[in-house]
């Protein structure tokens, strides 16, 4: 029997001896640190742990910017389903194991834990649950962001040699080599698994493992995106990165998968070497996720050697099963629509592992929880200006669904395009957003309306290099003026030669038109109106004595009077422009 244990700063533990029967309560931080003391002995969490202070600057588990330190634990820690939110750490020691434990040793057992809002960044080893399990986890939810700069990194555990069952990775994991949404390196068994999240690498990483080395994944699935970050990013799987060998049963994949070498749909790079004693094999699985490479890309495996693969199917939407290498088995490709149906999937075990909604959705896996997706919106506008970006943010509903998924669509490209919910104008326009769920295929819409950043015209001549707008007729209104633009009239405001904002009916030569959105001038131009050498807003003798000094040498008109003289718009002053202003005068003609 273990005795009660003291802690300075919360009083002496008021519940529990420590054994199997009666385990220590735990429900402070101080309570959570204390388990490093007894670390063989049984500990059950009592409530919320938020760490978020106690791991940051000035807490007390600051521990000089390093944050908490990992526990190495022989016992078992019974989560009780609670969670410890906001664990911090960062470290750059060679071969530590980082986590909330650090090594989990053979005996050891933890379960029903969540660990939430984790900021994990290390050097290696490194998994919210435990930089390495040895023991058993179970029953164990993530959320955060993990990274290690060297290898081994994953969400529940960097380094698995014993079990990991039952849990659900929603952290971003980060990683050089070997990182996984489960664990980076796997040499034990891996089952009844989840990652929804994001994985992004450069070596062997994968939804679930980065590199299996003899171990087993079973009745997994990824619906996140596995994203090579390197320009020689290599092995990249939608369930394993590199299968080493070991073997893949009952899995399937929704999320993006690419590398720059070797991305598949299941694994990364499939290898046997020559040892026909071990086994290679992929089973039972399916990928209906986008699988890109630059090199050597499929919708099972980027690549293999000497590995088999039984009853395995991907949607046509990838070329090819195998990028490169030979399968040796069975596999199948089928549009989307087949793989919605029971009788495309011969040899999956429907009656204890598979469960289908006919026709409606793909298949997922009984022991293994999957939220569905009910619907998803979208905000219903959206103004931009050509040449701008913004970020359409979409809200899937339920909040929690396993797989998030969505694609984007354009009505007219030559508008407005979309990326990952990212629309940017092209030209003038309205234009249709689509976004559709990957799960159950619900969709939503938004209008997007694009404006020119420039003030745009087919009726007058947009004079950039001098900043002009001209060919405007004389006795234009303000109207007439705003109707003739190929720009929003409530953007063009009108101003006159002192800067103030023109509220009268006609125009003149010299007046600013301004193209102004959201309170930002975009655009500017100065009036040239045909005749109004004088800018007065009239033709007259003002004018005409103008235009005739001009021509006798007597004065230099500057830009905005000379293209305002230039009645006949052909790029001189000459006596055509004279005889066509007086004519004007004498009511002969209306310019």
């Amino acid at each position: 029997m273990c005795p009660n244990i003291s802690f300075a700063d919360s009083g002496t533990i008021t519940q529990g001896d420590g054994t199997e029967s009666d385990p220590y309560g735990v429900s402070t931080p101080e309570q959570l640190n204390a388990v490093r003391y007894y670390p063989d002995a049984y500990f059950i969490m009592l409530d919320d742990i938020d760490m978020s202070e106690a791991t940051s600057e000035g807490g007390v588990y600051w521990n000089d910017g390093e944050g908490w330190d990992p526990i190495d634990f022989s016992g078992t820690f019974d989560g009780n389903t609670y969670s410890i939110t906001g664990l911090y750490i960062k470290t750059d020691i060679s071969l530590k194991n980082n986590g909330l434990f650090g090594e989990i040793s053979a005996s050891a057992v933890v379960k029903n834990l969540n660990m939430l809002d984790c900021s994990i960044s290390a050097r290696d080893y490194a998994g919210a649950i435990a930089g390495k399990n040895k023991g058993t986890i179970s029953n164990c939810n993530t959320t955060g962001t993990i990274t290690a700069r060297m290898y081994n990194v994953g969400g529940v555990t960097g380094f698995n040699m014993g079990t990991v069952s039952d849990c659900v990775n929603d952290a971003v994991i980060v990683t050089n080599s070997d990182g996984g949404g489960i664990a980076g390196q796997n040499y034990g068994t891996i089952r009844s698994c989840a990652n929804i999240n994001s994985i992004f690498g450069e070596v062997n990483f994968g939804g679930i493992v980065g590199g299996n080395y003899g171990g087993t994944v079973d009745m997994c699935y990824n619906t996140g995106s596995i994203i090579g970050t390197d320009t020689y990013s290599t092995r990249a799987g939608g369930i394993v990165g590199y299968l080493y060998p070991g073997i893949i049963s009952s899995c399937f994949n929704t999320g993006e998968v690419f590398a720059v070498i070797h991305s598949g749909g299941i694994a990364g790079y499939c290898n046997r070497d020559f040892d026909d004693s071990i086994t290679c094999t992929i089973n039972h699985c399916y990928n209906i996720g986008e699988i890109t490479a630059d090199e050597h890309f499929g919708g099972i495996a980027g690549g293999v050697w000497r590995c088999t693969f039984d009853e395995c199917y991907y949607a046509d939407i990838s070329s090819t099963g195998i990028g490169d290498g030979t399968a040796i088995g069975t596999m199948s490709s089928k549009t989307l629509n087949e793989m919605k149906y029971q009788s495309t999937y011969s040899g999956f075990y429907f009656e204890d592992v598979w469960e289908i909604v006919e026709g409606e959705r793909y298949p997922v896996l009984q022991e293994v929880p999957f939220i569905y997706v009910t619907g998803i919106s979208l905000d219903g506008t959206l103004a931009l200006q050509v040449g701008e970006s913004e970020t359409l943010l979409s809200a899937i509903t339920p909040s929690d669904a396993s797989n998030k998924n969505v694609s984007w669509a354009s009505s007219d490209d030559s508008i407005a395009t979309v990326a990952d919910g990212t629309v940017s104008g092209v030209s003038s326009g309205t234009v249709t957003i689509t976004v559709t769920t990957g799960d159950g295929g619900f969709t939503d819409t938004c209008t997007v309306t694009v404006k020119s950043s420039q003030i745009k015209s087919l009726v007058y001549t947009i004079d950039t290099e001098n900043s002009l707008l001209r060919d405007v007729s004389i006795n234009t209104s303000v109207t007439e003026l705003k109707t003739n633009l190929d720009n929003d009239a409530a953007d063009i405001k009108v101003y006159d030669k002192d800067g103030n904002e023109y509220t009268g009916d006609t125009v003149a030569s010299g007046m600013v038109v301004k193209l102004i959105v959201n309170d930002t001038v975009k655009d500017q131009l100065t009036l040239a109106i045909r005749g109004d050498v004088s800018g007065n807003g009239q033709i007259d003798i003002a004018d005409y004595i103008l235009i005739r000094s001009f021509l006798y040498g007597l004065i230099n008109l500057n830009t905005l009077q000379f293209f305002s003289a230039d009645v006949n718009n052909s790029g001189n002053i000459d006596i055509a422009d004279y005889i066509l202003v007086r004519s004007h005068m004498y009511g002969l003609i209306q310019l």
